[in-house]
């Protein structure tokens, strides 16, 4: 028997590139058009976050904790778990993820509506909602086997990145980017495994949208050191 030391990745993976897409295929079309209803969700919920106005902030964390708590649910725990027994996991830490934005929503402290640096991490978020979907094209799939947000994990954690963005509080942001991050790390390694070239994009946003989520702090600072 081989030490445990000599496996790799691809050697622990339970399904192949294609079951893999044909699963998400088959998720996609049970579940259209929602796709359309959750992206336009996601739009709304990045235009209340850069508007800051009254409850807009409350609005929002509600609305982007129920989709990872649905995403938890629907697909990684009915669906993914299927062929991958730690998918339950993972829905398990979506859920908690949802709760915690829902509750942390009622506490997040914001920079003021007249920091217009913050557009940046909102802008994130509405690019990746309206292009993520069409990064499996590049490995030759499908638009049916697209991932969209509030329907499928990556997309969702990646997106949720640029929505932290405009909350101040930085603790609270380093604490709710742990379980999206840990997510596309996972994801980026498990498409590699696949050999499958998009495994960079996860990655490589996932970092960039984890950097934008700690820029609006910085320059909320700034102008309080400027009054």
């Amino acid at each position: 028997m081989s030490e445990w030391w000599s496996y790799r990745l691809s050697d622990l993976i339970m399904f192949s590139p294609r079951v893999y897409f044909r699963q998400i295929e088959s998720f996609n079309v049970h579940f259209w058009p929602l796709q359309i209803v959750l992206t336009v969700v996601g739009l709304y919920i990045a235009f209340l976050l850069y508007r800051a106005r009254g409850h807009d902030h409350r609005i929002a964390g509600i609305l982007l904790g129920l989709t990872w708590i649905f995403v938890g649910v629907a697909y990684l725990g009915l669906r993914l778990s299927s062929i991958n027994w730690a998918a339950t996991y993972a829905a398990y830490a979506f859920s908690l993820q949802g709760l915690a934005l829902i509750a942390g929503c009622l506490i997040w402290p914001r920079c003021g509506h007249e920091v217009s640096s913050g557009l940046a991490a909102p802008l994130f978020a509405v690019a990746t909602m309206l292009l993520y979907p069409l990064v499996n094209l590049i490995d030759g799939e499908a638009l049916l086997m697209a991932e969209t947000f509030g329907l499928m994990p990556t997309a969702t954690a990646i997106a949720t990145f640029g929505l932290l963005g405009v909350v101040h509080n930085r603790s609270f942001v380093i604490v709710l980017a742990i379980i999206p991050l840990l997510w596309c790390l996972i994801i980026a390694a498990t498409l590699n495994a696949m050999n499958l070239t998009t495994w960079l994009v996860p990655a490589l946003l996932a970092t960039t949208g984890a950097a934008l989520a700690t820029m609006p702090r910085y320059q909320c600072f700034k102008q309080w050191m400027r009054r």
